[in-house]
């Protein structure tokens, strides 16, 4: 079984388009232990949300940001979470990919 597999059961997550890496770690923020995992948000077939199209778009890089988890035994959960942006050739906007276990604009998941 992939690593993937048991942390996407573990914390029952059901977005298939979250792919967890190896990355693994403990890390103290103002005195407090986090277990941090660190996740990349696959593209999908998601279309641009300002303009519809989903033919004319190019992968422009990531964007990190960290969610917060439920807690897991006595240690807070952080989700280490990169979005891939997208730039869409047909209204050259630029948008983010999302993911079914945070809402937009917000750090805390769902």
């Amino acid at each position: 079984m992939s690593n993937n597999y048991l942390i996407t059961n573990l914390l029952n997550i059901k977005d298939k388009n979250l792919n967890f890496s190896n990355g693994i770690y403990h890390k103290v923020i103002k005195g407090v232990t986090h277990t941090i995992l660190t996740a990349k948000l696959k593209c999908s077939n998601q279309a641009c949300p300002h303009c519809g199209s989903n033919h004319n778009l190019i992968k422009y890089g990531f964007k990190s940001s960290i969610v917060r988890w439920s807690r897991a035994s006595d240690h807070t959960v952080l989700i280490d979470l990169k979005k891939q942006k997208m730039f869409c050739k047909s209204c050259d906007k630029y948008f983010l990919l999302e993911s079914k276990i945070v809402d937009k604009h917000c750090n805390i998941s769902n």
